[in-house]
């Protein structure tokens, strides 16, 4: 744990698998808890006041060099999205959709890097994560409803049928 605040020089991304925190980062008070995604640009000032005996943080951290040439193409505006929004809490759809910005601007940039739009890369995700819940895990489909914040078992069905062709039932079927 960060015994006082550290200045931090390249690019980190955090995510927190269980317990909880209170952190600081540039002067805003953060909690922390499982399913947490903190990003750090370099020159971030960054420390844990609070953590659980279970907080456990994964990390990810590249160079000052490698930060700056990744986001060499990004708009200015899109960096400061970031250092705004360094925190937060994965808890359904809507927020993935919040978090991937899906306004004109980012949907803009996600097509010239990525050759596709934000939507298109969350859904495509999205169903990657559907498809290995649905075949490594015994849970009912309700619960892997529940589990990926869809409002119910039946919008979770037409949204899979509509991203795959065939409803989650048909896939799991398909299993071995």
């Amino acid at each position: 744990m960060s015994e006082q605040p550290r200045k931090v020089n390249n690019g980190v991304l955090l995510f927190c698998s269980e317990g909880n925190g209170d952190i600081t980062i540039d002067l805003n008070h953060y909690l922390v808890c499982k399913d947490t995604s903190i990003i750090l640009i370099p020159g971030s000032i960054f420390f844990i006041e609070k953590a659980s005996d279970d907080l456990r943080l994964h990390y990810f951290s590249c160079s000052l060099d490698m930060f700056q040439n990744a986001c060499f193409r990004l708009p200015p505006a899109f960096i400061h999205f970031l250092k705004e929004n360094s925190c937060y809490t994965h808890t359904s759809i809507d927020t993935y959709n919040a978090i991937a910005g899906l306004t004109a601007a980012s949907t803009a940039i996600t097509r010239q890097i990525g050759g596709q739009a934000a939507k298109s890369i969350i859904d495509r995700h999205l169903i990657l994560e559907l498809k290995v819940a649905l075949q490594s895990t015994e849970l009912s489909l309700k619960e892997i409803a529940d589990r990926y914040g869809f409002p119910d078992q039946s919008f979770f069905g037409r949204y899979f049928k509509k991203h795959t062709g065939m409803s989650p039932k048909e896939f799991r079927g398909q299993k071995g």
